[in-house]
């Protein structure tokens, strides 16, 4: 995520709120459907390691 937002000169946005970031201010170099990328990130950050 770091790595994408770093391709927009832009700061990775807060965990918390992925969604409405990438709605609000869509992320130009992202090679995935907007939709998908979201619910995959989503996961992703839902996934605890213990």
């Amino acid at each position: 995520m770091t790595a994408l937002y770093a391709l927009e000169d832009r700061l990775k946005s807060y965990n918390k709120y992925p969604e409405w970031e990438v709605k609000k201010y869509p992320l130009t170099h992202l090679p995935w459907p907007l939709a998908e990328f979201v619910q995959d990130y989503t996961s992703v950050l839902k996934t605890r390691r213990y």
